[in-house]
């Protein structure tokens, strides 16, 4: 692998980008585009509204449905409409995961070949059901562009890795589970990274500006101090989930440090509160991962997903909430209730200037 960039591996890169992003903003760009005017340019419509959008995808209506019948969302009272499982799942988480399955569906479509996809979107989901519950804590009201921040922000990674496979396994060998590293070493290699390709596949499908600016800052240092500014707020969640291992071993090295003292000052979070926030990111991925079966079916466990991010965030996460499925109804009940409960009394409220 060399030091510097290549001029012609350089340009060899971003022809292979261009072969691969282009089929994927077409194939997500109609769909994508439509429900961001319907969702957050066309805003407070409404379930009906919402559900209505959303069905103009059988395959993602049915999903929702499935996902509101699951004993963490069921009541005993099965949702046998798009609207019902609405309001049941929740206007903003629905909206949220609607993009995220066409996002994923889009890119999943050029890369069926890449027998890794499935464990890669589900690291990006496990991402985004951190950014969305830190998102809870701070401000309940900017956790649906949290979770697409989170989810989309390596978005690029399946591209890069489909263009060159030899040498960005080499680059991940690496990185040694460093996602800034990881993003430096694409740099130098290609002359481009995967911000640069997630950025891209993001202005083709149409993706509001805060969703794509925070993104595209998302290896870049945010303001420490905690913030009423909600484009900051999304830069500093999109931060800290960008920088957490997720599925992967966590670097032993003083950036470990550094994102501790950050998710402190930014979203006052320490101790058990940053406990808190795993089991609810854990409780959150136990929810909405079966969304996305048809094109990446789970093949890993949140505890395996989590841990890593438990380990650079010197957290005490044990996995014991994160495999409700294991576990009988009456006790993925009452886990729900308790974390409930939890993210109803929010460790940290923002104080809107």
């Amino acid at each position: 692998m060399h030091s510097g960039t290549n001029p012609a591996t350089a340009s060899a890169m971003r022809d292979a980008i261009e072969a691969l992003a282009g089929p994927a903003i077409v194939i997500g760009r109609s769909r994508i585009a439509g429900m961001v005017r319907a969702f957050y340019q066309d805003a407070d419509r409404g379930a009906a509204e919402t559900a209505r959008v959303v069905s103009r995808s059988p395959a993602l209506a049915s999903r929702l449905i499935a996902v509101a019948n699951t004993i963490q969302h069921g009541a005993g009272i099965p949702a046998t409409s798009v609207e019902a499982a609405t309001v049941r799942i929740g206007e903003d988480r629905v909206k949220s995961l609607a993009i995220a399955h066409e996002a994923g569906l889009a890119l999943a479509s050029v890369l069926s070949e890449s027998v890794d996809f499935a464990s890669f979107w589900h690291q990006c989901v496990a991402r985004g059901c951190i950014a969305r519950a830190m998102a809870m804590n701070a401000d309940p009201r900017i956790a649906g562009r949290a979770f697409l921040v989170g989810v989309l922000q390596d978005a690029g990674i399946p591209l890069l890795r489909r263009a060159e496979p030899a040498d960005y396994d080499e680059i991940l060998r690496r990185s040694e589970g460093s996602p800034l590293r990881l993003a430096l070493l694409e740099w130098q290699s290609f002359n481009l990274n995967h911000i640069h390709v997630g950025l891209k596949l993001l202005n083709g499908w149409g993706l509001p500006d805060d969703i794509v600016e925070p993104v595209g800052r998302h290896h870049t240092n945010p303001p420490a101090a905690a913030t009423g500014d909600r484009a900051i707020r999304l830069w500093q969640i999109g931060y800290i989930a960008g920088a957490l291992p997720i599925g992967a071993e966590p670097s032993a090295d003083a950036a470990n440090l550094t994102l501790q003292r950050l998710i402190g000052t930014a979203m006052n979070l320490a101790g058990d509160a940053v406990d808190r926030l795993l089991r609810q990111a854990a409780a959150e991925y136990q929810d909405v991962a079966e969304l996305f079966r048809a094109f990446a079916p789970p093949v890993r466990s949140v505890a395996e997903l989590l841990a890593p991010a438990a380990a650079a965030l010197d957290a005490a996460y044990d996995g014991a909430a994160a495999e409700l499925s294991m576990a009988a109804p009456e006790q993925i009940r009452t886990e729900r209730a308790a974390l409930n409960a939890d993210a109803a009394q929010p460790v940290y409220v923002t104080t809107l200037l």
